[in-house]
């Protein structure tokens, strides 16, 4: 019978930390605060102090201590030095400024490790004795100041392991799809309340970090608030996106790491097995599957809602990255992420796709593969392929119009392409020029070069959003990279009040580009998102020749576009729904803004918008 140790670690995940606080500091107006922290490792007294190698039992260079007090925005990031460091690691002292640092309640601070993890939902919030991480894959520690003491607590479950062999990153996944880690944790840490799971929101079912394979260094995987495992777990090994290795365990062997205890695995390299990628024939019968991306692909493929010959009617396109002839590897699985019929009505669950799978029988590259139901129901649905660990590695989005989506010719005076879409992306219905208007016509919502689109309001006033079935949206307390966009499609990420005119983190400037279309371009294949041309009327910041009707829409000339409104960057709530409009150009302006079409009470501008909001977008013919 084989025998699990949970060995007590601290620092990673397991020891207590108490600072004992030596103040030197000038509280009158205007002048520094100087305080002096000396911070020793001390075990929890319901613990075992067994620290083996796998453990980390000392404070080391380069750890780093976020301390902050009432606001958020107020907060300092030590970054310890060997000169700080006690012989035995068992102590770190440093002095650190915290002018401007407002104390809560009155003199008590608050501190987190790692910093690097450390992300909170509003830079002006006030953070009291809460602490808030964005990347919950590290050793998580939370601490409250008892009177001149500081006292750290482990916030997770850590298990370890070493490798050998030539590999950069791992996955780790539950064999039960368990919920490893979050996109935004929350814990309450003061003296009186310690809630280690206070807030979980964006759950994650697999975790990926780099790994070390020099069969010396210790790989950590960390579980906020400790994790069952009741099936087992498997570690995919990558090199260069690739999964080569693996090692699993028994789906019979049930594993449960607690908050606060350690699982070291050791040496996994002679356990560790080939990884053959599986050849699947897909479940839905393909041989006369329509290829919508035989001419171009793209991030977005219509199947006509309208028309009675799609039902029941099976298509596939080649799972590559947008329009660019980049192939995805490691394709594992299709799901279906969300469906919705653009109202805020009931959806059933694959009534707009009936099923989605990948097949690598076609070809050296995989296909995904999408089955329409025998009753086709008018929607939009993103369907996405995944990995051995289950993490999405590219999402599509399916457009099934109520009526067929056609080009308007003459459309010169939009942006100076000849052809224009008689509809916002994602509508259902084309937008009347008179009559009653149509809440499914207004279309669904992007981020300024995001490729993945977000649910519009489901009337033209109120805020309340069409209904999905699947996966909703869900925010984000924290910038995000290009990269986590595509895996995780239906997170709006802003941070209120810090950098909040961007979703990314780095400000690329050319995720819609007016050179030409993007992999992150949403357009259907032979369309683009526009490029904005100011000598043309649309683009005028005049505005000349538009104007706007009572019944919720702005016209001009032939070409009607719904007053959609927007998300915006501030809360990620529905505004302006009925009252204005913000159509998206590709042309980007600067770090956080790109220009749009903006309506405002028949205020026509050519303006540029926070690239974190949400607005439409008109497709244009290439």
């Amino acid at each position: 019978m084989r025998k699990v140790y949970l060995i007590i670690a601290a620092v990673a995940a397991v020891m207590v930390v108490s600072c004992n606080k030596e103040v030197k500091e000038n509280n009158e107006a205007g002048q520094r605060v100087i305080k002096t922290f000396t911070c020793s490792i001390e075990s929890d007294a319901d613990t075992k102090v067994a620290i083996p190698d796998d453990g980390k039992a000392v404070w080391e260079v380069g750890d780093e201590i976020f301390i902050h007090g009432k606001v958020i925005s107020e907060s300092v990031t030590h970054t310890l030095t060997a000169g700080e460091i006690s012989a035995d690691g068992k102590k770190a002292t440093f002095s650190v400024d915290l002018t401007g640092v407002e104390a809560y309640d009155p003199d008590s601070y608050y501190a987190c490790y790692p910093a690097s993890a450390v992300s909170y939902f509003s830079s002006s919030s006030k953070t009291y004795y809460y602490g808030e991480f964005n990347d919950t894959n590290k050793p998580l520690m939370a601490a409250y100041l008892d009177g001149s003491t500081f006292k750290f607590y482990n916030l997770c479950g850590v298990l370890t392991f070493k490798v050998s062999g030539d590999f950069d990153e791992y996955i780790f996944t539950g064999n039960n799809n368990e919920d490893l880690g979050y996109g935004q944790y929350q814990v309450k840490i003061n003296s009186e309340d310690r809630n280690y799971a206070r807030t979980t929101n964006n759950p994650v079912k697999s975790l990926r970090a780099p790994v070390t394979s020099d069969g010396t260094f210790i790989n950590k995987v960390c579980f906020p608030n400790g994790v069952n495992l009741t099936k087992g777990f498997t570690i995919l090994l990558l090199k260069d996106g690739d999964i080569v290795k693996q090692v699993s365990t028994k789906e019979t062997y049930s594993v449960n790491i607690a908050r606060g205890k350690l699982l070291p695995l050791g040496d996994v390299t002679g356990k560790l097995k080939n990884y053959d990628v599986p050849t699947h024939n897909s479940s839905i019968a393909i041989a006369s599957a329509t290829d919508l991306g035989a001419t171009a692909t793209a991030n977005c493929y219509i199947v006509d809602g309208s028309n009675a010959a799609n039902k029941d009617k099976i298509f596939k396109f080649k799972a590559v990255k947008g329009n660019s002839a980049t192939a995805l590897s490691q394709v594992e699985s299709a799901e279906i992420v969300w469906e919705t019929y653009n109202t805020a009505g009931e959806v059933t669950a694959n009534s707009v796709i009936a099923d989605v799978d990948y097949d690598l029988q076609l070809g050296e590259d995989p296909y995904i593969v999408f089955q329409m139901p025998s009753t086709l129901h008018a929607g939009n649905a993103l369907i996405a392929a995944k990995n051995g660990g289950g993490s999405i590695i590219w999402s599509w989005h399916i457009w099934v119009p109520a009526t067929t989506v056609s080009d308007i010719s003459g459309a010169t005076d939009f942006c100076g392409y000849d052809k224009i879409q008689d509809r916002n992306l994602g509508a259902l219905n084309v937008m009347p020029a008179t009559g009653d208007a149509v809440p499914t016509a207004m279309g669904l919502y992007y981020q300024w070069g995001r490729k993945d689109p977000f649910p519009s309001n489901s009337a033209f006033s109120g805020s309340t959003p069409i209904t999905l079935k699947g996966t909703e949206m869900s925010t984000h307390s924290g910038l995000i990279t290009t990269a986590y966009s595509v895996q995780h499609p239906t997170e709006y990420a802003y941070v209120y009040g810090v950098d909040n005119s961007d979703w990314n983190a780095n400000h690329p400037a050319n995720l819609w580009d007016d050179s030409g279309k993007t992999i992150y371009d949403p357009c259907p294949a032979g369309y683009r998102v526009p490029v904005r041309n100011e000598a043309k009327p649309m683009w005028a910041a005049s505005g000349t020749g538009w104007d706007t009707s009572e019944a919720n829409r702005y016209i001009y000339g032939e070409h009607v576009f719904p007053t959609a409104g927007y998300i915006d960057c501030w809360g990620a709530t529905y505004s302006n729904v009925g009252v204005r409009s913000h159509v998206w150009s590709a042309t980007n302006r600067g770090e956080t803004t790109a220009y749009c079409l903006y309506n405002k009470n028949k205020d026509f501008t050519n303006s540029n918008f926070m690239k974190a909001k949400a607005g439409s977008v008109r497709c244009v013919v290439e």
